[in-house]
């Protein structure tokens, strides 16, 4: 599991396993970082080998995005086989990354992002076009979003231009229609699907 601590103002990466050693209690271990103050959600990267995790520059709250972590063991627990370095862009001031998520397959990246925007949206590229996205913005406000597992599905949290708001309407993204929403619920914040669950010989369902 990877998590962020936050103490005395300032949040840092950490990790841990749930029921290691028979103990039902997570014991987490932190990789302290004096250049980002780190929070919002995280998103591992389906091969255990990268995850992303939404920065601050400390001292300097308008410079902010996403940053990726690597490691050469898969899931490792030891925060000292992650590296992380900023992977968005942070050139200009107040505008950046405030979201990202790995799509299940690991092969595209789904950025809320208000860089060249007026307001914040949402936006799909690749691991390796974090910086200059390959595609352009999608017509969809957005703040939070999360993948439905087959990859056919975004549900994005829809708050004020500038995600202000703590609480926004839920809507549901398909990435090839994103004119046509369905909106799920309001007054809501950080969606997740259910896993899927294998049916059998038939397949999943």
């Amino acid at each position: 599991m990877a998590l962020v601590r936050r103490t005395g103002g300032d949040g840092d990466l950490c990790f841990g396993s749930i029921g290691q050693s028979g103990e039902a209690t997570l014991r987490p271990r932190c990789q302290a970082d004096k250049r980002w103050d780190l929070g919002r959600q995280i998103s591992w990267r389906n091969d255990g080998r990268e995850l992303l995790v939404f920065g601050v520059r400390r001292k300097n709250p308008e410079k902010f995005g996403m940053l990726v972590y690597r490691s050469s063991t898969p899931y490792s627990t030891n925060p000292r086989d992650w590296h992380g370095t900023m992977a968005t862009d942070t050139s200009a001031a107040g505008r950046g990354v405030i979201a990202a998520a790995y799509s299940p397959a690991g092969t595209s990246v789904a950025l809320v992002t208000n860089v060249g925007l007026p307001r914040f949206q949402l936006r799909l590229t690749t691991p390796a076009s974090l910086r200059r996205p390959s595609s352009p913005p999608l017509p969809v406000r957005a703040c939070e979003v999360a993948w439905r597992p087959d990859g056919g599905e975004l549900a994005v949290v829809q708050s004020d231009g500038a995600c202000s708001r703590p609480l926004g309407q839920i809507v549901r993204v398909d990435p090839k229609a994103p004119r046509s929403t369905t909106s799920v619920t309001s007054g809501g914040r950080h969606p997740a699907y259910q896993p899927l669950t294998y049916a059998g010989p038939r397949g999943v369902s």
